[in-house]
């Protein structure tokens, strides 16, 4: 629960956390775009077809890998 409760998660996900100014947030578009583009980045990171233990491993490691991304943005 503390990894959806981060700012920078909780900002994309709860309408009280959020943000971005409304009117930008609605004229943003309905579309999968970002979505699958998230997805090809976890799957150019971590792979593909791992057992369940390995792949919840990769993505440990990949959300490990982005929070210190963010941290850097943040501190810099």
């Amino acid at each position: 629960m503390s990894w959806w409760a981060r700012d920078s998660v909780a900002s994309m996900l709860f309408t009280s956390q959020r943000l971005m100014d409304p009117i930008i947030w609605d004229s943003i578009p309905d579309t999968t775009n970002a979505e699958e583009a998230m997805h090809w980045k976890l799957y150019a990171s971590v792979g593909r077809d791992h057992s369940l233990m390995e792949g919840i491993r990769s993505l440990l490691r990949f959300t490990q890998h982005v929070a210190k991304l963010v941290e850097g943005v943040r501190s810099a």
